[in-house]
């Protein structure tokens, strides 16, 4: 028994990202410009650095503890790696079915989200690098 409905927040959370998508659908396929690639360029290797640096968390659970609560404090490997792979394949779809000025908010609102977590990493001794 899960007295934290935490597990049905989880579950809700593919149905939410589904239906945001397919809203979106109404006003999106604005033309993709070499910008929008740029940013979602710079958001996929922040996302890379930041998994990679999580899995250093995840490896690393007398040291380290993950501050995401979708993942928790101490995740596994598999979570760290599905989570981080849904989330490359939702930033682009998200990021390509948004309308145009939407999408240029959503993409830098969240390649600094990434930053600040990349940032935070280096800031208790996570790598940078591969």
């Amino acid at each position: 028994m899960n007295l934290s409905g935490r597990g049905n927040d989880m579950k809700k959370t593919p149905l939410i990202l589904a239906l945001i998508l397919t809203s979106s659908l109404v006003f999106a396929f604005d033309e993709w410009t070499k910008e929008d690639t740029y940013r979602e360029v710079a958001w996929q290797t922040l996302n890379l650095i930041d998994w990679k640096q999580t899995l250093i968390i995840a490896n690393n659970p007398d040291h380290y503890k993950e501050i995401n609560p979708i993942i928790g404090e101490h995740p596994s490997r598999g979570k760290v790696n599905t989570y981080m792979a849904v989330g490359a394949v939702s930033h682009l779809a998200m990021s390509y079915v948004l309308p145009k000025e939407y999408r240029v908010i959503f993409q830098y609102f969240t390649i600094g989200t990434s930053a600040y977590c990349v940032g935070n990493n280096i800031s208790i001794g996570l790598q940078l690098g591969f």
